[in-house]
């Protein structure tokens, strides 16, 4: 194990806490103090130019760069390799479907979900999503399936949501994540996952409940400083009212109950809708849709994901017009985002929890079975997928996430030292020579080790501590 002498050392480089602990897995942790900005900018790169950018186009558009990525998309050039991500059908991706296609619940539908426990029907997603995130080589198709789960939260733990999350997950989230957004946005307003997770069965005609239509206005579309009134909230109830998860034989299937619809007239947004029609609903998601808020909220959130947690205006104005030129089109809004010159020179972004355990476990080319154990891990991370109970969704800023570094620490130093039930990684043929180490090492945090790092990475007694203490280099904490 990591000599405390070692960490004491690396941890006063790089401005870290240090403290002693209990913990089985280790004699030393690092404590939960403020993570000092990567150092790439104090460093002199050796790579090209074209290298540098495909490295950070890698850090952007997958979840984390494995050895030989960066001479691949080298090789076939980056806008190719951009526009295959953004068509990611064309990709051939055997490895994660039949690893995926084991786990035999993922193509369930309602009423069979239902023979599961709730338990095992979540943690088998959870376990999908994760073998998907490690292997699959649509990398940007899992990012977009990451966001729109966060943008169209559904808290696991509600009701019945732990066995419709995984029909939501299919037929929402996965089929739609680089199509219309206006179909996605449909496909989530009549999921009997968001139905059951924001009470939309409970909403009636005589018994208004206004829950999903605030939440789609506030959260799904326009967002919260988007033109909307209360008046447009409760009319949007209206619209919205009738829609109905089944129960008994039929459990988990939506229909929609005229008797429960109201159908007077309504007026949202400045938009009448009709008296006695049926088509409320479709009418609603067709307005918010195409909305110019819309527009602008969606593309904020795509250049804060992508980009920076504060792009510019002129950057969100452009791929907002896009957004609209495109009706709503994620592959050409997100191309772009992606060949803008802010993007290709955004500045370090940290590492959500998911991304950091993916990155990781993608960086040493570890196998892993994403298990209980794994999941156990991410749990501790504090981004466990499905896990966060309110509507917003995981938080997308560092300023949440930088105060919970300790259990970074802990799977960094289970995972290179093979800890985790489920997971392993080979590591001796770092061990052979210095130059191969440091190329690793190079290659992990894109720039080269200083000399204080490297001596006090070499006070580590073997390759497996050596390579936990460079996961936990602040530098490997950003993207």
């Amino acid at each position: 194990m990591i000599t405390r002498r070692s960490f004491l050392k690396l941890a006063g480089l790089t401005s870290l806490g240090v403290f002693t602990s209990a913990c089985s897995q280790a004699p030393w942790l690092i404590g939960q103090a403020n993570l000092p900005a990567p150092t790439i900018a104090m460093v002199n790169w050796h790579n090209s130019a074209n290298e540098k950018t495909a490295a950070h186009v890698l850090k952007r558009l997958t979840y984390g760069i494995r050895p030989a990525d960066i001479e691949q998309v080298m090789s076939k050039g980056i806008s190719t390799f951009i526009d295959e991500q953004l068509n990611p059908e064309s990709i051939p991706d055997d490895r994660a479907y039949w690893l995926v296609r084991r786990i035999d619940t993922i193509a369930l539908n309602a009423p069979d979900i239902f023979e599961l426990t709730a338990k095992d029907a979540i943690n088998d997603l959870r376990q999908a999503t994760i073998l998907r995130a490690v292997y699959s080589e649509r990398q940007l198709q899992e990012l977009m399936v990451e966001f729109w789960s966060d943008h169209f939260n559904i808290y696991s733990e509600k009701a019945d949501c732990a066995w419709l999350k995984i029909i939501d997950d299919r037929e929402a989230i996965r089929k739609h994540a680089l199509g219309k957004f206006q179909d996605l946005l449909h496909a989530s307003a009549t999921s009997p996952a968001m139905l059951s997770y924001l009470d939309g069965s409970s909403n009636q005609v005589r018994k208004l409940n206004e829950n999903y239509a605030r939440e789609l206005l506030e959260l799904h579309t326009l967002g919260v400083k988007g033109g909307y009134t209360q008046k447009d909230v409760m009319q949007a109830a209206k619209a919205l009212s009738g829609w109905q998860n089944n129960q008994r034989f039929w459990r988990g299937r939506v229909k929609f109950e005229s008797s429960l619809h109201d159908f007077e007239e309504k007026e949202i947004l400045g938009q009448k809708f009709p008296a006695n029609t049926s088509s409320d609903l479709e009418d609603l998601i067709n307005l918010v849709s195409s909305h110019p808020s819309t527009a602008n909220f969606i593309s904020t959130k795509l250049c804060r994901r992508f980009v920076s947690e504060n792009p510019s205006q002129e950057l969100i104005l452009q791929v907002a017009k896009r957004f609209q030129e495109s009706r709503g089109d994620i592959k050409e809004t997100l191309r772009v985002l992606f060949n803008s010159e802010e993007f290709l020179n955004a500045p370090p972004k940290f590492k959500r929890p998911f991304t950091y355990m993916l990155s990781a476990l993608r960086a040493i080319n570890a196998n892993c079975d994403a298990g209980t154990a794994l999941r156990q891990h991410l749990d501790t991370l504090g981004q466990l997928p499905f896990n966060w109970p309110t509507p917003d969704g995981y938080p997308d800023s560092a300023e949440h996430w930088q105060t919970q570094l300790l259990p970074r620490w802990n799977f960094a130093i289970s995972l290179a030292n093979n800890q985790i039930k489920g997971t392993s990684c080979n590591l001796e043929p770092l061990q052979s020579n210095l130059n191969t180490f440091n190329t690793f090492a190079t290659s992990l945090i894109q720039r080269e080790l200083t000399e204080n790092e490297l001596a006090a990475i070499n006070q580590a007694e073997n390759i497996n501590d050596k390579v936990a203490l460079l996961l936990c280099l602040p530098d490997f904490q950003y993207q």
